[in-house]
């Protein structure tokens, strides 16, 4: 084993005991787009045991720019990010476990998903994931790092439940729809998503093999300015997730059944209850309503009537709906087509 690694093995500050934690470790990546394909590439060259990758969305060639691994074969392929960078990743070291799921993680699945993990890698583009990956860390004690990355500037914060501060005692509310500048609509830079990413490989390893190590405080950089700097950010006593106690995220008190995806005329809507479709009939169904196409991972259909409209089903029922950015619209189309 330690061949493989022997560049990383003679760090003192790893060794022959950290390779075997390292070896040992699980860890969670929830996203496979910019951040999470860097880390997770990071991780598997690092010789992680286990890693589960969680990540809703398909390929588009717009990602291309930022997301590395992926091809324009896996965009024309139709693959979700989830099984393409698996797919990558496995090429790169078929001793590491590699397992991933095309799903979306919300209030209802977040604890069983996460469970049994050593850490987590937050790898997503919206405030309410995170704060379930808050919620469900610190209900289960498992150290995470935050990592977000927008035009020129990029991001990244260790969490330690019981130790450091958590992600509400930096943002103790959740924005309002709307309030948050994304890369959708400003854009980012993929040398960026490279560095958060790689800090926050960095940041797991550290938590791994020596949590003493891991740094206290919040990293903002500008990569077209060139300034780095560290931010103190003292756990907050009247914190209302790791002060108060409270869970409401993974409560649901804020799950949503749709949402529009900002800035791509998208809705995603989300059963109240996983469906878990039958793809074989659901085409013949749809089929007499326009066209559909039918992988193992996914039901691409497009209705006659609205040239406009894509649907991609997912196999719990999730559906995206592109070609209108009006929630209630989209329910109502899914609720045409899907019953």
């Amino acid at each position: 084993m330690f061949e493989r690694y022997a560049r990383q093995v003679v760090l003192p500050e790893i060794g022959e005991s950290g390779q075997r934690k390292l070896s040992l470790a699980t860890v969670a990546i929830v996203g496979a787009g910019a951040l999470g394909s860097v880390a997770a590439e990071i991780l598997i060259r690092a010789g992680i045991g286990q890693l589960s990758i969680f990540d809703r969305d398909l390929l588009e060639l717009s990602n291309l720019q930022r997301q590395f691994l992926y091809t324009e074969g896996d965009v024309q392929a139709g693959l979700p990010k989830a099984q393409a960078l698996a797919n990558h990743l496995k090429q790169i070291n078929r001793i590491v476990t590699v397992s991933a799921q095309v799903v979306d993680i919300n209030h209802r699945n977040a604890t069983a998903l996460l469970r049994g993990h050593d850490l987590i890698i937050d790898a997503t583009d919206n405030f309410l994931v995170r704060m379930l990956i808050n919620d469900v860390a610190l209900e289960q004690g498992i150290p995470w790092v935050y990592g977000g990355a927008l035009g020129m500037t990029g991001m990244v914060l260790p969490i330690m439940p019981d130790k450091s501060a958590c992600f509400r005692c930096m943002v103790p509310e959740m924005p309002a729809a709307g309030s948050m500048d994304t890369c959708d609509l400003v854009g980012v830079l993929g040398s960026v998503t490279a560095i958060v990413a790689a800090n926050q490989a960095a940041e797991a390893i550290k938590l791994i093999v020596n949590p003493e190590a891991v740094r206290q405080d919040l990293l903002e950089f500008n990569i077209w300015t060139g300034k780095f700097r560290t931010l103190p950010l003292p756990k907050d006593p009247d914190c209302p997730a790791c002060g108060a106690g409270s869970r409401e995220f993974l409560e649901g008190r804020y799950s949503r059944e749709a949402a529009s995806l900002c800035g791509r005329n998208a809705v995603q809507v989300q059963p109240s209850e996983q469906a878990f479709p039958d793809f074989d009939q659901l085409v013949k169904r749809l089929e007499t309503a326009g066209s559909a196409k039918v992988n193992r991972f996914t039901l691409k259909f497009y209705p006659t009537e609205l040239p406009d409209v894509e649907f991609t089903i997912f196999t719990d029922g999730r559906a995206l709906i592109k070609g209108t950015d009006d929630v209630n619209h989209a329910l109502s189309l899914y609720a045409r087509y899907m019953g």
